[in-house]
């Protein structure tokens, strides 16, 4: 009969399992909005407001929300967004630009 200890001598240093421990985790924050990737036409955009010291993670969320758009769908998606930060009226916003899209009927 074979056992396994929870042990595992590395070197000089034993690894082990710790119970019962308590990590401090940092809050994820509010999710994201919806964003209308489909519903978006040529130079459309859609603004989420952001605080200074959360514009890196709101960035990367908007951004992973992109890649999860263009993985799902079958073809090549006839859109193209620009994803960057942008000050409208003196407030802080995560843009999201349509900058390849089907016209708006009417705006020529």
């Amino acid at each position: 009969m074979v056992t396994r200890s929870t042990t595992k001598a590395t070197g000089a240093m034993t690894l082990q399992i710790k119970p019962n421990v308590n990590m401090e985790m940092k809050a994820s924050g509010e999710p994201i909005p919806t964003i209308p990737w489909d519903s978006m036409f040529f130079k459309d955009a859609f603004d989420i407001p952001v605080q200074e010291d959360s514009i890196k993670r709101k960035l990367q969320a908007v951004r992973s929300a992109y890649k999860r758009y263009l993985l799902k769908e079958a073809n090549p998606p006839e859109r193209e967004f620009y994803i960057g930060r942008q000050y409208v009226d003196q407030e802080l916003v995560v843009r999201v630009y349509c900058k390849k899209g089907p016209i708006r009927e009417g705006n020529q």
